[in-house]
């Protein structure tokens, strides 16, 4: 699954497109109009550790690649509105503040697919995990269905101990690009690893496909996933005109697909230590590290401080951790 700078996958592609050019659907002949629903995790894993609670306009703003485009300005241009309520009478505002598992109505889809009529379930045994906390997202590729969920980490988390997931399921839907939603298939997966303090996360293939019969069925075990990716770490120096900057982001750049992760430090100081992990590849990779700086965590464009390439040589990596990585940036 090839992922997107801002949403990962296929699913991700569905709700950028939705959001640029789908409408309600006509229902003047029905009683009853559609309503769909979405926790704001099942649409974007964008929350982290940094982040947990932030305005539906900062949601949108980092989730959705809509030239810069927050919430307020899409509502306004394309008359479109998310709703509180299933009855559809209270608005969201750009304003308000918005949680993962904050639920989301509209009268049109946002995924490209029907309303919400089940979810599938099943187990999962994992191993290899990182070694900071994480969060785990299940990615699913059906027949002209695709969907994600979480997967249930049990603290402390084990190897080889089954682990729950879930994800929601849809009803079909006629699009302008085809007919999305559930049927009767074979399913591919996908897990999204997404460390403590990174931006987009690693993917690793799940190697068991499963025929998924119905909209509501557990599908028992995906069997053993190793979720190990290629950790990146070092210290990194770095000053704004002599001053601590106050926030931090350091990205791994490989310039055949781009940035490959984003990791976030707040103030860091005097050889401060910091890591990044990358899916693991047996092809070679010249890795380069881009870093931001940023006056605030909760950014805009006035913040901006500087954007510079660390000095170092190219690293190049396969499936092997790399350690002693030296950024310094004093004085940008």
């Amino acid at each position: 699954m090839t992922g997107l700078k801002k949403l990962t996958g296929l699913a991700a592609m569905a709700f950028v497109l939705c959001l640029a050019g789908c409408s309600a659907p006509d229902d003047n002949n029905s009683k009853e109009k559609t309503v769909f629903s979405y926790a704001m995790d099942e649409l974007a894993p964008f929350f982290n550790t940094d982040e947990k609670t932030v305005t539906l306009n900062r949601w949108f703003l980092v989730n959705v690649n809509l030239g810069g485009k927050d919430y307020d300005t899409w509502a306004r241009e394309t008359g479109n509105d998310f709703f509180k309520d299933k009855a559809l009478t209270q608005k969201y505002l750009g304003s308000d503040l918005v949680q993962a598992n904050t639920v989301i109505y509209s009268d049109f889809s946002l995924n490209g697919q029907g309303p919400k009529i089940g979810a599938i379930t099943g187990t999962v045994k994992l191993t290899g995990f990182p070694s900071e906390k994480f969060k785990l997202f299940l990615y699913a590729n059906g027949k002209n269905w695709r969907s994600q969920g979480k997967v249930t980490l049990i603290n402390p988390v084990e190897e080889n101990r089954d682990m729950d997931w879930s994800f929601p399921v849809y009803d079909k839907q006629v699009n302008s690009w085809g007919t999305w939603g559930f049927e009767p298939s074979d399913a591919e997966f996908t897990l999204l690893v997404l460390p403590e303090t990174a931006k987009k996360g690693y993917e690793v293939a799940v190697p068991t496909k499963k025929m998924i019969n119905s909209a509501n069925e557990d599908i028992g075990s995906l069997d053993t996933v190793s979720v190990k990716g290629v950790k990146l770490s070092g210290i990194i120096n770095v000053t704004h005109n002599g001053q601590p900057v106050p926030y931090v982001e350091i990205n791994a750049v490989w310039e055949v697909k781009g940035i490959l992760e984003t990791i976030y430090l707040l103030s860091p100081g005097p050889d401060e230590p910091w890591s990044i992990y990358v899916e693991k590849s047996n092809a070679e990779r010249d890795i380069t590290f881009r870093v931001y700086g940023w006056a605030k965590q909760h950014y805009t464009t006035g913040d901006f401080l500087f954007d510079r390439y660390a000095q170092i040589e190219p690293l190049i990596i396969t499936s092997n951790d790399v350690t002693d990585i030296e950024i310094d940036l004093n004085n940008e």
